[in-house]
């Protein structure tokens, strides 16, 4: 509990086979001040809801009762703002689920953590753009073997840094990693 928000921001994301190859990683950082992590802390934990994610895009059903269904990050808008840095980028090796390769690049990314001493015993803050890993590393656990696996993995990485991560979810078109991973 007290731990320390890091003054790294970082992303993580993951390009999925079926785009010409089998798919890649990119993991970018930027620096970023207490007051913003401060804010990405307390407002990235939950995600928003709203009823249309266009504006007069509307409801499918005008007549029926109005769910808040569309989720959107409740992130500071200048959480996005760069300059970021790229930090590591690769190309997949085989093809499998999405969720497994955004997985992979986060315990990629927990990994430089752990091998970085300056950056141990510290709150991390890593963006990321899908909601099942964002869920299952908060959860610290998921009903797939393979995921668990990484989580597993991860949890290494964090225990040997004592380090915590968060992974706040964030729209795919905010993602800071997604050109890298392309």
């Amino acid at each position: 509990l007290d731990l320390r928000l890091s003054n790294v921001l970082w992303a993580t994301d993951a390009q999925g086979a079926g785009e010409g190859d089998l798919g890649g990683y990119g993991i970018v950082a930027r620096a970023a001040d207490d007051d913003l992590m401060k804010a990405i802390w307390l407002r990235g934990r939950t995600t928003g809801k709203t009823v249309a994610s266009l504006p007069g895009g509307g409801p499918k059903r005008p007549l029926g009762v109005l769910e808040a269904t569309v989720p959107f990050s409740r992130l500071p808008p200048r959480t996005f703002d760069g300059p970021w840095v790229d930090v590591a980028a690769g190309r997949r090796r085989r093809a499998d689920a999405i969720v497994l390769g955004e997985g992979r690049a986060a315990v990629k990314m927990v990994r430089l953590i752990a091998g970085s001493p300056r950056l141990h015993e510290q709150v991390a803050v890593s963006l990321q753009d899908n909601m099942a890993l964002a869920g299952a590393t908060q959860k610290g656990r998921s009903p797939t073997r393979e995921l668990n696996y990484l989580l597993r993995q991860r949890a290494a990485g964090t225990l040997s840094s004592g380090t915590r991560v968060i992974l706040p979810w964030v729209e795919t078109r905010l993602q800071p990693a997604d050109d890298l991973s392309r």
